[in-house]
């Protein structure tokens, strides 16, 4: 089990390998720089130590990683899934979308939800009901180890401790305090 964020493997290569993602172990040889995944490094090296960008071969536009490239390209080929449900327009680019869509607004039986006795809200499974129950006690059982700071829940508090690390952007070489800072700086200037 790791003892930053509780997660468990099943072995302890996998364990390692996930240790490395917290102390950012990959290590460009070129410089300083030092990531959480070997990806993030070589999009590192290619783009900061080469200077190359990937280009687009419909409309060659160029990215600085092959995850912005392929995103990108999603937009050339949408696979869409239209909702089925009569009068209803609706279409999606995944499964998992249109699944939650067609729960919320077209599900006719109502007697498989589960209801919240202080609010009434309704959930499509036991486990999801539990999740949004803890948000009406006063009762706060996980403690981030660094700071003190008290949650309700065991991922919010995971979420928050990485905000005690700092992780460099492999293709900007920007700083950012964790992985959630880390990931909105990739979707908004990557």
């Amino acid at each position: 089990m790791c003892e930053l964020c509780g997660k468990t493997f099943q072995s302890n290569k996998y364990l390692a390998r996930h240790k490395r993602w917290h102390d950012g172990e990959y290590k460009c040889t070129r410089c300083d720089a030092n990531f959480h995944d070997n990806s993030s490094l070589k999009s590192h090296i290619t783009f900061i130590h080469y200077g190359k960008l990937l280009e687009c071969a419909q409309c060659d536009k160029k990215f600085k990683s092959a995850g912005g490239l392929r995103k990108h390209q999603q937009l050339h080929s949408p696979k869409t899934q239209k909702c089925t449900v009569d009068k209803c327009d609706r279409e999606f680019t995944a499964a998992a979308p249109l699944y939650y869509h067609r729960e919320k607004y077209h599900r006719k039986d109502t007697s498989n939800f589960f209801e919240c006795g202080s609010c009434s809200k309704t959930f499509s499974s036991n486990s999801k009901l539990e999740r949004h129950v803890i948000t009406h006690d006063n009762l706060r059982p996980f403690t981030c180890e660094t700071c003190q700071t008290t949650f309700k829940r065991k991922d919010s508090m995971v979420r928050h401790m990485s905000t005690h690390t700092t992780v460099s952007c492999g293709m900007c070489g920007g700083k950012y305090k964790g992985q959630h800072q880390y990931k909105r700086h990739l979707k908004t200037k990557h």
